[in-house]
């Protein structure tokens, strides 16, 4: 896979998380938690990771659809060590 972020790679993790970028320890989820029913699923699976000492964070379609600068501005920010879990604007 390309790099998408200065030299850092995500690789593909199948069903159990959408990226991974090991060497910041970071899972990014993409489309889950948008109905009820999955929020205890995430939770669990976050709570999971968690407890491996990975960051997770979390975006809907919908973010990625209608702010993917914002989205890849959070990535970015998370991937430099700031903690940055609200999604700025879209412009």
């Amino acid at each position: 896979m390309k790099p998408l972020f200065k030299g850092i790679c995500p690789r593909r993790e199948g069903y159990v998380v959408g990226f991974y970028f090991h060497s910041a320890r970071l899972v990014i989820e993409i489309g889950r938690g948008q109905h009820y029913d999955e929020a205890d699923a995430d939770e669990r699976r976050t709570s999971f990771l968690e407890r491996r000492s990975l960051r997770v964070i979390r975006f809907t379609n919908l973010d990625v659809l209608m702010n993917l600068e914002g989205v890849a501005e959070v990535i970015l920010q998370e991937l430099n060590g700031v903690n940055a879990k609200t999604l700025p604007p879209s412009s």
